[in-house]
């Protein structure tokens, strides 16, 4: 729950800085709107890190057996899960979401 906080906060960051900019930014570095380009490359390592994160859980999950993993090993998987840092620092240490 933690996490998926982080999560929605990191997404109402990118939203209202949308609106402040006046649009979508997919064409940041054509339209060679260097802020947006530069605010997008935290975007970018943000996904890196959750890509990471859950690549590693499934790999653990691979190396029990994947879909035919024992119980004992879902239980083992879901501790280890439990056990993985949830406190995250966001963005800049803002939430738009409590303004």
């Amino acid at each position: 729950m933690k996490h998926s906080q982080e999560e929605r906060v990191h997404m109402a960051k990118v939203m209202e800085y949308v609106q402040e900019r006046g649009g979508i930014v997919k064409m940041s570095k054509d339209e060679e709107d260097w802020a947006t380009w530069n605010f997008l490359q935290w975007l970018v390592a943000e996904q890196r890190e959750e890509e990471k994160l859950a690549l590693d859980l499934l790999d653990k999950a691979e190396l029990e057996g994947g879909a035919t993993m024992s119980d004992v090993a879902k239980f083992e998987l879901n501790k280890t899960i439990g056990t993985t840092g949830q406190d995250f620092p966001t963005a800049d240490q803002i939430n738009p979401l409590a303004e």
